[in-house]
C-alpha cells in the first residue's frame, strides 16, 4: 500500500466527514458516475428524500420547485424510510445509478415504486425482508447463548422467504439479496460477540470471500463497523498500529483498503505523532 493510497483515503475521510446534507453539482463527472432519478407522488409536496451514500453518510434531497431530483451517483445507494418517531420501522432499499424510481405511499409509509420490473422485483423482496438494519438489538436482560439463538432464527425466516421466492426472483436479484443478508447476520454476530467478550474468529469465514463491490452494501459496510469493534473489545486493540495490523492480517485483501478506510472514518489524529504514526503504517 502505498503513500497515494494514504493521501486519498485521508483525503476522503475528512471530505466525507464534512458531507452532511449536501451537494456537489458541479464535481466533474467520472465514465462510472451516472444520474439516479427520483419522482415524488406521494402527493407531500414538501417530502424529501433520504439515502446513504457509499462512504456511509447519510443525505437529504428536499425537492425544492420539483417533482423529481436528479442525483449524480457512482455507486449504489440506499434509501431509508420511517414512518415513526422511534424509527420502529425504519426500512432500508438498495438503489443502483442509473436507476429511475417513484417515491410513493403505501400502506400508510413512505416507500419505493419503479416501472422497470427487475428493480420492483428487488424493492418488492427488500420490503418483504424488512430490511431495518440494526432490527436485531439485545436488551442488558439478554444473556449470549440466547442472542445466538435470536440471529440464527430471525435470518433463517430471512433465507426461507429467500427459497420461497427463488423461482420467481431475477438472478441478481436473488444473487445480492442473499449475499445482504449474510452480511447482515454477520453484522449482528459481530456486534454480540464484542459485546460479551466472546472470542470466535471463525465468525469472520464470510469475509474470506468478499470482495470489493460487496462495499456497496450497507450491511457489509456494517460488518467492518462491527469488525472493528470486535477487535478492540475482544482482541483488545486500541491503537492505530494494532488496527491496520489486525486488518492486513485477518482480511483478504480485495476489502483491506475499506476496512482500514472504515476505521479512519472515526480516528481523529490530534497530534502530529499520531499523524506520523498513521502515515508510517500506511505507507509500509
Amino acid at each position: 500500500m502505498t503513500k497515494i493510497v494514504f493521501v486519498l483515503l485521508i483525503a476522503i475521510h475528512f471530505l466525507s466527514c464534512s458531507g452532511q446534507k449536501t451537494r456537489d453539482p458541479d464535481q466533474k463527472t467520472s465514465k462510472r458516475r451516472s444520474t439516479l432519478v427520483i419522482i415524488n407522488r406521494t402527493g407531500n409536496r414538501n417530502e424529501e428524500f433520504s439515502y446513504i451514500d457509499h462512504f456511509n453518510n447519510s443525505q437529504l434531497y428536499p425537492f425544492i420547485n420539483s417533482d423529481t431530483l436528479h442525483i449524480d451517483v457512482t455507486d449504489p445507494i440506499v434509501f431509508y424510510s420511517t414512518n415513526t418517531p422511534d424509527f420502529s420501522d425504519l426500512r432500508y432499499f438498495i438503489i443502483r445509478s442509473s436507476d429511475t424510481v417513484s417515491l410513493i405511499k403505501k400502506n400508510g409509509r413512505t416507500t419505493l415504486s419503479s416501472n422497470n420490473s427487475i428493480l420492483q422485483n428487488r424493492i418488492d423482496l427488500m420490503d418483504t425482508l424488512l430490511f431495518n438494519v440494526g432490527s436485531m438489538n439485545y436488551s442488558n436482560k439478554t444473556d449470549f447463548i440466547t442472542g445466538i439463538k435470536a440471529i440464527n432464527k430471525f435470518y433463517a425466516s430471512k433465507k426461507q422467504i429467500l427459497e420461497n421466492r427463488k423461482n420467481t426472483l431475477h438472478n441478481d436479484v436473488y444473487k445480492d439479496a442473499k449475499s445482504t443478508v449474510e452480511y447482515d447476520k454477520l453484522a449482528g454476530l459481530l456486534s454480540l460477540y464484542a459485546r460479551f467478550l466472546k472470542n470466535d474468529d471463525n465468525v469472520l469465514t464470510s469475509l474470506k470471500n468478499a470482495d470489493s463491490t460487496s462495499w456497496n452494501y450497507l450491511t457489509f459496510r456494517n460488518v467492518i463497523n462491527n469488525y472493528i469493534l470486535y477487535i478492540n473489545k475482544v482482541h483488545h486493540i486500541s491503537s492505530t498500529d494494532g488496527y491496520i495490523n489486525d486488518i492486513r492480517k485477518n482480511l483478504p485483501p480485495a476489502i483491506q483498503d475499506y476496512a482500514i478506510y472504515g476505521y479512519l472514518k472515526n480516528y481523529k489524529p490530534v497530534t502530529k505523532a499520531q499523524l506520523d504514526t498513521l502515515s508510517e503504517q500506511m505507507a509500509a
